[in-house]
């Protein structure tokens, strides 16, 4: 039994063995639409989703929690260069679409994967866990 679950979890998404589950991966893409619309190439789509996962999980904790984030973030990512000013803002907008558009998902993104598939489209794979 254990190998036929492995077996089925190295084919499938997650999702695709809980009947009615929804794909994180299509909610994460919608999610990022407004930052993956600027993406003209794989490396700034990869920026994209990283910015993405990071607010989507900045969103799920306290809200005090969240400003202390969002701060210690731009501190270590903006280091060397970088607009504090506009990163912050695609920050506390992406916060905030996530409340007001997928606050019924509650769960942390844990890892994710992005590839090209051959007729150069997107592909995302994400690990999701309840909060």
């Amino acid at each position: 039994m254990a190998k036929k679950i492995k077996k089925r979890i190295k084919t499938k998404h997650f999702s695709e063995l809980i009947p009615g589950r929804v794909k994180m991966s299509e909610v994460l893409l919608d999610y990022a639409e407004p930052l993956l619309k600027e993406a003209d190439n794989i490396k700034s789509r990869h920026v994209a989703i990283s910015m993405a996962v990071l607010c989507w999980n900045i969103s799920l904790m306290p809200e005090d929690k969240q400003k202390e984030m969002i701060e210690d973030v731009l501190a270590k990512i903006l280091k060397t260069s970088g607009d504090y000013d506009a990163t912050r803002s695609i920050m506390i907008m992406l916060i905030e679409r996530k409340k007001m558009f997928f606050s019924e998902y509650s769960n942390y993104i844990v890892d994710y994967e992005i590839s090209l598939t051959d007729g150069g489209n997107l592909h995302l794979t994400v690990m999701s866990a309840e909060k």
